[in-house]
């Protein structure tokens, strides 16, 4: 399948979910095409020291509001003798969260200390102009579950800003799609609601690797791709979520080939699995954090663009642009990869008004 695949959340600060295409936000594209803005695989940052304060997560949601909207910062913090946020808001517990409505554009910062010294985070809000040239902002893309069982459901939920027209499609994996094609793709639903769910059934199929790999009993196998588009007087936004279908076969002996759906599957032993990797959001406003978040079974190693990680895991990033993200997970017998693009939304003044700190 010929896409770069993801879920996703709100665009603020550390927290939420989904990969964006813009022909005037500046978002990265979802589908290649010849216009799809290139991204670079992102450094991995070194371990903090691990007396510090953690920020496990802080984000705004949503990032970006109209004027006299409310939106909420929410944290969580381990390891802080004291921890506030500037401005306005001042001292905070560990745990929580607090309604806000700035008057203009601004820049959130949280600062965690104890005796060993302090970590800061940004959470962003931007306040749109009115009749601003913004396309649509896909806040969040999120698929619950993100792994299904054959025949199984789960609920797609997004949140989108400044769309008249939001409109879901799907495509099978034996299908390669582009930027240009995502339109002519049968229509699940169309709504003007921001804010919506849609319960889907993913189909799957078998990758070639998958055929010729040792499996195990359950084999993980490639799926329909979901794209979510929006629509305003300005321009398109598209945002693509994929759900990983678990395909289960009886094997009567391993190393000996069954019957699977028309086609010939070695029975063996293991074969690793992602079963979850995505960044929490997947569109940021410049300046706030995302946290990438995986687990992984059944690999004897596992890497995130590079670097060696634990099967399960977290990691808060704040890539300056649209960054790439690749998780590998891989044993004796196969290296399965998945990779995610956080999409950074820069401050344009014809969009939103000044921002302060």
């Amino acid at each position: 399948m010929c896409i770069t695949c993801a879920p996703s959340t709100s665009t603020g600060g550390t927290n939420t979910s989904n990969v964006s295409t813009a022909n005037t936000t500046p978002t990265a594209p979802t589908a290649p095409s010849s216009s799809t803005k290139k991204t670079t695989p992102a450094p991995v940052p070194a371990a903090p020291n691990p007396n510090l304060p953690v920020i496990v997560s802080y984000f705004v949601d949503p990032a970006i509001i109209h004027e006299g909207d409310l939106t909420t910062l929410k944290w969580n913090i381990k390891n802080a003798a004291s921890i506030s946020i500037s401005p306005t808001v001042g001292a905070i517990d560990p745990t929580g969260s607090k309604r806000i409505s700035p008057e203009t554009s601004t820049a959130y910062t949280l600062t965690a200390s104890n005796s060993y010294g302090a970590v800061t985070a940004v959470a962003t809000v931007m306040v749109s102009l009115p009749y601003s040239s913004l396309s649509p902002v896909v806040l969040s893309l999120t698929a619950k579950p993100r792994t299904v069982s054959e025949n199984n459901s789960c609920e797609l939920n997004w949140n989108v800003f400044g769309a008249s027209v939001i409109t879901l499609a799907s495509a099978t994996p034996d299908l390669t799609v582009s930027a240009t094609t995502i339109s002519s793709l049968p229509t699940l639903m169309s709504s003007s609601t921001p804010i919506g769910r849609k319960t889907v059934t993913p189909t799957y199929t078998l990758n070639s690797a998958q055929l010729t790999a040792s499996a195990t009993t359950t084999i993980a196998v490639a799926n329909d791709i979901y794209y979510l588009t929006a629509q305003n007087w300005s321009g398109t936004t598209t945002a693509a979520i994929d759900i990983d279908v678990l395909k289960s076969a009886i094997i009567p002996k391993p190393g000996i080939p069954i019957a699977y759906d028309n086609m010939t599957v070695v029975a063996a032993t293991v074969l690793p699995m992602i079963v979850w990797f995505a960044p929490d959001p997947y569109t940021i406003v410049k300046g706030n954090s995302a946290t990438l978040t995986w687990e992984v079974n059944q690999a004897t190693k596992v890497r995130l663009n590079g670097v060696e990680v634990s099967p399960v895991g977290s990691l808060i990033v704040s890539p300056a642009g649209t960054a790439s993200y690749t998780l590998t997970a891989s044993n004796q017998y196969y290296t399965e990869t998945k990779a995610v693009t956080i999409s950074v939304l820069g401050f344009k003044p014809e969009w939103f008004k000044p921002l302060t700190h």
